[in-house]
């Protein structure tokens, strides 16, 4: 009797160890599927992410092509006059913007050239014909420039003269002597 107690025991003993491992492995195979779940989260969030910053970069590009805006920003005392072109910024870190200008000939030459800023101040020429501003290889669409609305704006920005002083009070005239 005590042998059949001991190979039940055994077989007992054998079941737990058997239900013990299965339960390690599925505990195992539920750890491996959590681990999985969580790193297919991760990358969908990733690519959801990297989809809104392409997006994000496509919209800032869009903009950037646009036409920049060109419009009268100074009159110096010496008669200088000056542009302020504005435009859409470009995606990136540290964009270098070149302005560059038109003149008669077919050629574009730069007017300016800087880093961030996505207003430019230059010399105003009554020559230039197009402005446009290039960051690496990407253009904005070039603006003609409207040079009588551009003057109107350059006379409003110039101060008013000086008034005129009053001519002297003409003395009355003096009656004869009798």
């Amino acid at each position: 009797e005590s042998e059949e107690e001991g190979e039940e025991a055994a077989a007992l003993r054998q079941e737990e160890e058997e239900r013990r491992r299965r339960q390690e492995e599925e505990e195992q195979l539920a750890a491996a599927a959590r681990e999985r779940e969580r790193r297919e989260r991760a990358a969908r969030a990733r690519e959801v992410r990297e989809r809104a910053r392409i997006q994000r970069e496509g919209q800032m590009w869009s903009r950037f092509r646009a036409w920049p805006t060109v419009g009268a920003y100074s009159v110096e005392e010496d008669g200088a006059q000056q542009l302020l072109v504005s435009f859409s910024a470009a995606p990136g870190g540290c964009p270098t913007y070149t302005v560059l200008g038109q003149r008669g000939g077919r050629r574009f030459e730069t007017l300016e050239r800087v880093c961030m800023e996505t207003q430019v101040v230059v010399p105003y020429d009554p020559s230039l014909r197009l402005i446009k501003v290039r960051c690496g290889r990407e253009e904005s669409v070039p603006r003609m420039l409207q040079h009588v609305a551009l003057r109107a704006e350059f006379d409003a920005l110039r101060p008013p003269p000086p008034p005129v002083p009053p001519p002297p009070p003409v003395p009355p005239p003096v009656p004869p002597p009798p």
